[in-house]
C-alpha cells in the first residue's frame, strides 16, 4: 500500500517539478511594506478596499509581484523566464482589437502559446483569457488597466473559483 501511495504522489508531483524547474524562487529585490513605492501603495490601497482582509490583500500583492512585477501589460516568456519588451506593442494590438480587428482567437493564441501569459497574474488558460478579454471589452478600457484587471481578478475568484475565494 505504501508503494502505491508513493507512486501516486510522485506521478502527481512530477509535472509541477518540471513546471518550476527553470523558475527561480528568489528575486533581486523585495517589497518593503514600511516604505512602498507609489505604484505598490496604489495597488495595495485598491486591492485592500475590495478584499475581506489584509491577509488576502498581501497574498494577492505577492502573486502579482511574482507574476508580473506590478506590470499590467506584462507578457511572460515562460521558456525564457523573462518579460518581453514587446508587451507594449502587444497591448496596443489588443486594445485596437477590442475596438475592431484583433480577434479573441488571436488574443488567446498569442497570450497562451506565444507569450505564455498576459497581465498582472499572467492569465494563460483559454477560458480565462476569453472571460478576461470580454470583461475588458465590456469595460471599454485598455486591457492593461490595472484597476480593471484587479476587478476581473476579484470577479473571477468569486464567480469561477468560489472554493478558493472562501
Amino acid at each position: 500500500m505504501k508503494k502505491i501511495i508513493c507512486f501516486i504522489t510522485v506521478i502527481l508531483l512530477l509535472p509541477s517539478i518540471f513546471c518550476f524547474a527553470e523558475i527561480p524562487l528568489y528575486t533581486q529585490s523585495t517589497i518593503d511594506i514600511h516604505n512602498p513605492d507609489l505604484i505598490e501603495q496604489e495597488y495595495w490601497d485598491y486591492i485592500n478596499a475590495q478584499s475581506p482582509n489584509e491577509l488576502v490583500t498581501a497574498s494577492l500583492m505577492g502573486i502579482i509581484y511574482r507574476e508580473s512585477n506590478f506590470r499590467s501589460n506584462a507578457v511572460a516568456g515562460w521558456h525564457l523566464n523573462l518579460w518581453y519588451d514587446e508587451s507594449g506593442e502587444f497591448t496596443k494590438r489588443i486594445d485596437k482589437g477590442l475596438e475592431d480587428s484583433f480577434s479573441l482567437e488571436d488574443f488567446i493564441y498569442c497570450a497562451r502559446y506565444l507569450y505564455g501569459g498576459y497581465g498582472l497574474v499572467q492569465w494563460c488558460m483559454p477560458k480565462t483569457l476569453e472571460k478576461f478579454y470580454n470583461f475588458m471589452k465590456e469595460r471599454k478600457t485598455t486591457i492593461a488597466d490595472f484597476k480593471a484587471q484587479i476587478d476581473f481578478l476579484f470577479w473571477d475568484l468569486q464567480e469561477n473559483h468560489a472554493q478558493v475565494w472562501e
